[in-house]
């Protein structure tokens, strides 16, 4: 009586190596992709995280902030840019809100120092950072003929990974979240 081989062929061998292969390659491939939207979707809950809470502090403020839904009047400041607005029917002109450096930062008038309410240091490897929209324009003020005012900020918002030296013209690459914000607060106190 014959007996059976009891080894593998070398067509046997190539051919479950190369099927090993091929499944290995898949879950390297499949790893990489869910490490990739996991990273996208950090990067989006930071960025609405980080604007929602900053809008809020603006709007309506806390123990030490005023809120910018209460003051009595606001001005966009033609020669910088930043918007100006009165905390208080009676103080005058007393807070500035600005864009700096991929933050929103609000000051004290006339040398605070600045608060910032969305965005991160800029000397962070990766973090949030807010800059105006391609078009430049972030922040509009609308003041109606019975002194009504309504404050609209449209503030580009992006989680930027790769640490852009140049926040105002970066292009967001597939792993950096992007998202146009807008904003419009009346300000309550600004008819009286």
């Amino acid at each position: 009586m014959r007996r059976g081989r009891t080894g593998m062929s070398l067509i046997e061998i190539l051919v479950a190596g190369i099927v090993f292969l091929v499944i290995f390659m898949g879950l390297a491939t499949s790893l990489q992709s869910v490490v990739m939207v996991n990273h996208l979707a950090t990067g989006i809950n930071d960025c609405l995280d980080r604007s929602r809470l900053g809008l809020r502090l603006l709007k309506y403020g806390d123990a030490t902030v005023p809120a910018l839904a209460e003051a009595a009047s606001a001005r966009l400041d033609p020669a910088t840019g930043r918007l100006r607005f009165a905390s208080t029917p009676t103080s005058g002109e007393d807070r500035e809100v600005y864009l700096e450096q991929g933050r929103l930062l609000m000051r004290a008038l006339p040398v605070g120092t600045p608060l910032v309410l969305m965005g991160d240091e800029p000397a962070a490897r990766s973090g949030v950072r807010v800059v105006p929209p391609p078009n430049g324009g972030w922040a509009a003020v609308a003041t109606s003929t019975n002194g009504a005012c309504l404050v609209r900020l449209t503030l580009r918002v992006f989680y930027d990974a790769n640490h852009a030296p140049d926040l105002a013209t970066h292009v967001c690459d597939a792993d950096e979240p992007e998202m146009t914000l807008t904003s419009s607060i009346f300000l309550r106190n600004s008819d009286r």
